[in-house]
């Protein structure tokens, strides 16, 4: 059975949010992202393209066969049918892992976006909550616009390992680079915060 959180929890998370987000303004000044010691940048402040679901919190098994796209499971993956990124792990080309999504499951067999290159059995398969983010920095104004390439605003994919906390589109969120993913670390709701370029 699911947890309910209560209104009190969610009040309290909002405000170490809130809190966080002020910590943060104060010790950054008037750029658009951080860099951990040792260089690199490795936090960006960013605005969600789409909803990013909750991380399910799930890690079934699979078993495929090579030029098939139904994946067998040791759980329905029913409900993360193109919300999510699939990754059976060994069923890419010569046993890399498989990266995907479902399309349709009926039953345990989930059939995949993208067919096996390699045969495995009992892999593990990885789910994943992803979206695109459009990254920002500040202008000389200190207001948060899009960074944008040739015209075209710069994004990133995020992954989100709240099990408990789905992300709207339109969001504000602040994203670091945690084990070769990016992944939102703290959020604010607040639109007056960024513009257009």
């Amino acid at each position: 059975m699911a947890r309910v959180l209560s209104d009190e929890f969610n009040e309290q998370v909002k405000r170490t949010v809130r809190e966080s987000i002020r910590r943060e303004r104060s010790n950054t000044g008037r750029t658009g992202r951080w860099h951990k010691k040792g260089g690199g940048d490795t936090r960006h402040w960013a605005v969600l393209v789409d909803d990013l679901p909750a991380d399910p919190g799930i890690y079934p098994t699979g078993t495929i066969t090579s030029g098939s796209t139904a994946l067998t499971t040791s759980a329905s993956l029913s409900l993360y049918i193109n919300d999510y990124t699939v990754i059976v792990c060994g069923a890419g080309a010569s046993g890399a892992d498989l990266v995907t999504t479902v399309t349709s499951v009926s039953g345990l067999v989930a059939t995949l976006g993208t067919a096996a290159l390699t045969s495995v059995t009992d892999a593990d398969v990885v789910i994943r909550a992803v979206a695109d983010a459009w990254i920002l920095t500040r202008n000389s104004c200190g207001r948060l616009i899009q960074v944008l390439s040739g015209g075209t605003p710069t994004t990133k994919a995020v992954v989100n390992r709240f099990r408990a906390i789905t992300i709207e589109a339109d969001t504000l969120i602040g994203i670091e680079l945690q084990e070769g993913e990016w992944t939102p670390y703290k959020m604010d709701c607040e639109p007056s915060l960024w513009v257009w370029p």
